[in-house]
């Protein structure tokens, strides 16, 4: 290589364009000059660079063979290659890690420890070396040589933060986890209580599967430094099992009657119990935190609405009242009133036992609270809350209209708010009968919020009245541009209209059938069940064996829902999984078996049936993602 080093030296030295003599024109040449010394330079670079690869090219060439061998589990040939390689190179790690393993791959365990101890008497502050030593001779057998050995280690380690991660990340490559605590440990007594290990002894601990233990690190950490709440939260959910859940509220309540001030041992109290949904038990903790931190009530807002998420309407409502008792000078008294009146329709609405007179109070509560913030733009929430009332349960859908037209006309609302106030009053027009005006509300609607989700729904609704008004070929071409929509619902529910009617009308040219149903939905969406239901009953009978079928069977059953009719809901949507198995409603009918099983006629055991034979037999449906995760629930598997 000396030799070859020369050579391009002496070459580029007696190149003749590289010499010149000072010239009459000096300025010009000297630029030349330094331009040409510039250009040898990097002739010489490159020479260097060339002569390098070359050198390596044949290197390389070994190494690709022996890693192919390696990879091949060819071990023998694999270690005579790698051999020759470290020989010439023993300073190459790679070379002697696939080497060793090679040796272990072949059950040569003498020469691996002999190997390793030769490299690690070399440097024995590379604790790689001395860990293969000692893992060598554990896989030999000679167990306590090779415990011997790894104590000797553990006490070489020096009094520095990279002397202990190197030991104890070098026992943790042979997983030999035990010794990498021992090594952490060691780090803590050479520098102290400062040198935080605890994340690193949590994951040792679940590396062991010892979640017990791994579980007691994390709440040291939590207790350590309160900001590392959230992580751990994470790495609960994530890590322990179903089974786990006990261990956890009994470690937790030990810790916290041992430390009761410890804020973030309270917080993850809150957040288990919100995770088995024990509002309850989440509650008393919340409010102890909040009182302790002095938060006014934000943590059990968002605790409120948690609730609220899963349907656990009594707790809820009584994490609102403890805010709303809190008194009218707190921060969250009325928001906190307000969503109370709207979770206590939610719960009404939910309930098979709630009857017009519980409602007919809700809406006095929703009157008395307008009247003592005034009708403005301050109380538009509840403005629309009594209005949704009025339109979904006591039928007085034209003080609904009065109500939200009135509401319009407020000075100070936002762009938004007074968006969503229209579409609401459109939605109220159609119930009471009219079809003109809220198309003029959901046009300035659309265009004042173009490519917004907002104005995606005002077009949807626009399209919907016109399928009412059987419209069809109008309807069809803008559900045809909603099905870009950024919104999946707004995208799915315009795929299935636009479905609807090109199947309808594809089938001939009569369009008598979609018509009658399309009649037939307004007077559902109304909520006049008993027209609906004649129009239904009729194309049943005018069209028996008309592909509209299922179509009317499914919306008989939305409609059975409605009227609290489930078996009845259950058996029209059986009906289709049965006798129109490859149509598209199919799935749909299915989910909703499932789901009105689970949440309306409380039989776990069939939903968990239902959901299964969703998955098997329509594998591709848009409902897998949710039939799983609620399958799995009521399996009882464990859920991140």
């Amino acid at each position: 290589m000396d030799m070859f080093m020369g050579r391009v030296a002496y070459i580029t030295n007696k190149l003749p364009f590289f010499t010149f003599h000072k010239p009459c024109h000096q300025g010009f040449f000297s630029f030349i000059a330094v331009y040409l010394r510039l250009m040898r330079r990097t002739l010489l670079l490159l020479l260097l660079t060339c002569s390098s690869w070359l050198a390596h090219a044949q290197f390389g060439l070994d190494y690709q063979l022996a890693v192919q061998a390696y990879n091949k589990a060819e071990y023998e040939k694999a270690a005579a290659l790698f051999e020759k390689l470290l020989d010439k190179e023993p300073q190459q790690f790679i070379y002697y890690q696939y080497y060793y393993q090679s040796l272990i791959g072949i059950k040569d365990y003498e020469q691996a420890a002999k190997t390793a101890r030769q490299l690690w008497r070399k440097n024995e502050l590379n604790f790689n070396y001395g860990v293969d030593y000692g893992y060598a001779l554990r896989l030999d057998g000679k167990i306590e040589k090779a415990e011997k050995h790894y104590k000797q280690l553990i006490s070489s380690i020096q009094p520095n933060p990279g002397s202990v991660y190197s030991a104890a990340n070098a026992f943790k490559l042979r997983q030999e986890n035990e010794w990498a605590e021992n090594a952490f440990v060691r780090g803590r007594e050479l520098l102290g209580a400062s040198f935080n290990i605890t994340p690193e002894l949590a994951e040792l601990a679940f590396a062991r599967g010892d979640r017990k233990r791994m579980t007691q690190f994390y709440l040291d950490m939590i207790e350590e430094n309160s900001s590392q709440t959230g992580q751990v939260q994470n790495l609960l959910q994530a890590r322990l099992q179903e089974d786990d859940y006990d261990m956890l509220r009994e470690a937790l309540l030990s810790r916290s009657r041992l430390n009761p001030d410890n804020s973030a041992l309270s917080e993850l109290m809150v957040w288990f119990f919100v995770q088995q949904k024990d509002f309850d038990m989440a509650f008393i903790q919340a409010k102890a935190l909040d009182r302790r931190e002095g938060q006014n009530g934000s943590r059990l807002l968002n605790l409120a609405r948690t609730a609220t998420e899963n349907l656990a309407w009594t707790s809820a409502l009584e994490i609102y009242r403890y805010l709303i008792d809190k008194g009218q000078t707190t921060p969250y008294y009325r928001i906190a009133r307000i969503e109370y009146l709207d979770v206590s329709g939610q719960a009404l609405a939910a309930s098979d036992t709630a009857g017009k007179q519980q409602f007919r109070q809700l809406k006095q509560s929703y009157q008395q609270f307008i009247r003592e913030l005034g009708f403005n733009a301050v109380s538009i929430a509840l403005i629309r809350g009594l209005a949704r009332l009025q339109v979904s349960q006591l039928d007085e859908v034209d003080e609904a209209v009065n109500l939200l037209d009135s509401a319009t006309f407020l000075p100070g609302l936002q762009p938004r708010i007074l968006g969503e106030l229209k579409l609401q009053l459109a939605e109220a027009l159609l119930l009471s009968g009219e079809v003109w005006e809220p198309t003029l509300l959901y046009g300035q609607v659309e265009k004042d919020f173009k490519d917004d989700p907002l104005g995606q729904e005002a077009k949807f609704s626009n399209a919907r009245l016109s399928y009412y008004r059987n419209e069809f070929d109008w309807a069809f071409a803008q559900l045809e541009v909603l099905k870009g929509s950024t919104t999946q619902k707004i995208a799915n529910d315009a795929i299935a209209l636009a479905l609807l009617i090109q199947e309808q009308l594809g089938v001939d040219s009569n369009a008598a059938p979609l018509s009658t149903l399309a009649r037939a939905e307004l007077w559902s969406a109304r909520g006049r069940m008993d027209q609906a239901e004649v129009l239904y009953d009729s194309l049943l009978k005018a069209f028996p064996s008309h592909p509209i079928t299922d179509d009317v069977w499914y919306r008989q059953a939305e409609d059975r829902i409605k009227q609290k009719k489930y078996n009845e809901a259950v058996t029209l949507w059986e009906k289709i999984v049965s006798q129109y198995p490859d149509e598209p409603l199919a799935d749909d009918a299915l989910f909703r078996i499932a789901e009105t099983q689970e949440f309306k006629l409380k039989n776990s055991s069939e939903a968990q049936k239902t959901y299964e034979t969703l998955l098997t037999r329509y594998s591709g449906s848009t409902y897998c993602t949710e039939a799983r995760k609620r399958f799995r629930a009521l399996r009882g598997d464990k859920l991140e």
